[in-house]
């Protein structure tokens, strides 16, 4: 009986010793305002520095070390300086993760005495267009937290606001201090497209002017003037705003362009549910998809219906991944059009230097030197990348898919990377004033067209792009991610296309214009929809992608039945040209 009872006292001594001893973490929240929160924390069964986990309206925004030297308690203390809140009372708290005598966390979190607190924050904090956004938007600000989803490892977080069509809202860097985005709902990151109807059966001159609505196309532009004050020539088609079931937005006017975008609500509205999200989901611990349905125009009251924009953020190890689908099934045809795709505007300050890269052997060496532009020397320009077929003229041709932005003191940055074949240009301007940020859009042209689908890739990177992290620099990982694989035998672009047995030149209706004036579709009007078909096949032309006869005979403009091969150039433009010409005169 005596050896029972010992055995049992041995038993529960052990047990006790391993799991009673364990001491939950102490610490404190001294203080949260509108620029930053701090406290101490320390865990008494581990003599190193924990980790502690900020929460604001309850969603997870922050975690760190808690590793400060301070004279009261040691390294044991925090500070995060955070970027403003905006509009609204905000409540923080602060949680403790608790370790065992290892260092490993044992589940022990407590909130830290002081929690929670309340920021009462305002605007006056935010700079530029944030500022006017959350004076005239403040919902937006208040319900930030709740409607944004946030991914987050050591080196980077991506903000994408559900309630504003899956905008990408914010983006850090390591030290999650400043917003690399200018956080407004006509700004940020988000898909923005362009387009009139090419089927259009005539121009006029429309009013362009503040609060202006007015769908009548004038004759000429004297006529037009004679009322108002500013004027514009454009198609009169179905994009055109009849002005009493559907109105134009600000300063835009009846006949501005079809302009769907992802922030955007009904009625030229921000605050409203009509711009949330249709569907969200996340595939794993460091993606979210969305999908937005219908997105509104950023130039009229009503929406597009039938576009869908589906998109995907995946964060890697420094960098977000974006993946756009782009789809639409109705019925009309646009012009094709400059698409801002992404649209990226950075937040203030971040707008002093500008770097590409535009020497020969592109993705070789990444310790190549790069151009360099500032101190904020861009207003307007655009770089052209050697996918470019067009022929305006650019302020730099790039010979590699990146280009970047830092502010004065290159610590905060944001370079932007992409392989996708629709992006061939890209904007380095500083929009407005400086205190705007810079326009750093991903661009290229296209039209809709019945059953469209495009994809498209960009890279998110908030930082320089020399800036080594992880072991790594961003332009290593540019080449890793975007780099051409490399070719043997390039093809070689040909204006003759490869010979077939049985050509044969292609012909259209005798009631609509003939297949030698231009009429690509051969459908009853000559238009931008026959420039656009030449020009996509013209492309592929120079890619050395292969091509059907049909798609070869349709835009063969000077066919002769006696030819053996088909052959599609410059030549069939400037003969859709003359003839397009003669209908616009």
């Amino acid at each position: 009986m005596k050896k029972l009872f010992f055995f049992f006292l041995l038993f529960f001594f052990l047990f006790f010793k391993k799991n009673t001893y364990a001491i939950a973490p102490v610490g404190y929240l001294d203080g949260a305002d509108g620029q930053k929160i701090w406290g101490w924390t320390k865990d008494n069964d581990y003599s190193g520095p924990i980790r502690i986990h900020i929460y604001i309206d309850g969603v997870l925004v922050h975690h760190e070390l808690a590793d400060t030297y301070r004279a009261d308690v040691g390294s044991h203390g925090y500070r995060w300086d955070h970027s403003p809140l905006g509009a609204g009372d905000h409540q923080v708290i602060v949680y403790a993760i608790g370790v065992d005598q290892n260092g490993q966390p044992n589940n022990e979190n407590p909130g830290l005495r002081g929690s929670p607190k309340t920021i009462s924050a305002n605007c006056s904090l935010l700079t530029g267009s944030p500022n006017e956004w959350c004076r005239h938007n403040p919902n937006y600000w208040v319900n930030r937290q709740k409607d944004t989803k946030l991914l987050f490892n050591q080196h980077i977080t991506v903000g994408i606001n559900n309630s504003y069509g899956g905008i990408i809202s914010q983006l850090y860097n390591h030290d999650h201090s400043k917003n690399i985005i200018n956080e407004h709902g006509g700004a940020a990151i988000q898909l923005s497209l362009w387009g009139y109807d090419s089927t259009a059966p005539s121009w006029g001159w429309f009013a362009k002017q503040m609060s202006v609505c007015d769908p009548t196309p004038y004759q000429t532009e004297q006529e037009c003037l004679s009322k108002y004050s500013e004027c514009w020539s454009k198609p009169n088609g179905a994009n055109v705003c009849d002005c009493q079931n559907i109105i134009s937005c600000v300063n835009w006017g009846a006949a501005a362009p079809w302009n769907p975008i992802q922030a955007q609500a009904q009625g030229c509205l921000w605050d409203h549910s009509s711009n949330d999200v249709n569907y969200s989901y996340q595939p794993s611990s460091n993606s979210w998809e969305i999908r937005l349905d219908n997105p509104y125009n950023f130039t009229q009251t009503d929406s597009f219906q039938n576009m869908s924009f589906d998109q995907k953020v995946t964060l890697g190890d420094a960098y977000a991944r974006i993946d756009y689908t782009i789809q639409y099934s109705g019925p009309y045809t646009t012009d094709s059009h400059s698409q801002e795709i992404p649209a990226i505007f950075t937040s203030t300050d971040i707008n002093y230097y500008f770097y590409y890269y535009q020497e020969g052997l592109p993705y070789s060496d990444p310790k190549n030197s790069v151009t360099k532009i500032g101190p904020v020397e861009p207003i307007g320009r655009a770089l052209a990348f050697p996918n470019y077929t067009g022929t305006k003229p650019h302020f730099a041709n790039p010979t590699e898919k990146w280009w970047g932005v830092c502010d004065q003191t290159e610590q905060h940055c944001l370079t932007i990377a992409t392989s996708s074949p629709e992006i061939d240009r890209a904007s380095i301007s500083t929009k407005d004033a400086p205190e705007s940020g810079s326009y750093l859009t991903a661009l290229g042209s296209f039209h809709f067209y019945p059953n469209m689908h495009k994809e498209i890739t960009v890279y998110l990177f908030p930082y320089k792009h020399d800036d080594l992290v992880n072991g790594k620099t961003i332009r290593e990982r540019i080449f890793d991610l975007t780099a051409p694989p490399p070719t043997s035998t390039p093809p070689q672009p040909t204006d003759t296309i490869i010979p077939t047995s049985t050509p044969f030149c292609a012909s259209c209706s005798e009631s609509n214009p003939s297949k030698s004036e231009g009429n690509s579709n051969c459908d009853a009007h000559l238009n931008l929809t026959d420039f656009s078909i030449w020009l996509e096949i013209y492309q592929k032309i120079l890619k050395g992608s292969p091509l059907t006869s049909q798609e070869l005979s349709s835009v063969d403009f000077n066919c002769q039945e006696n030819q053996t091969t088909y052959s599609v150039n410059l030549t069939d433009f400037s003969i859709w040209l003359e003839n397009y010409q003669k209908i616009l005169n």
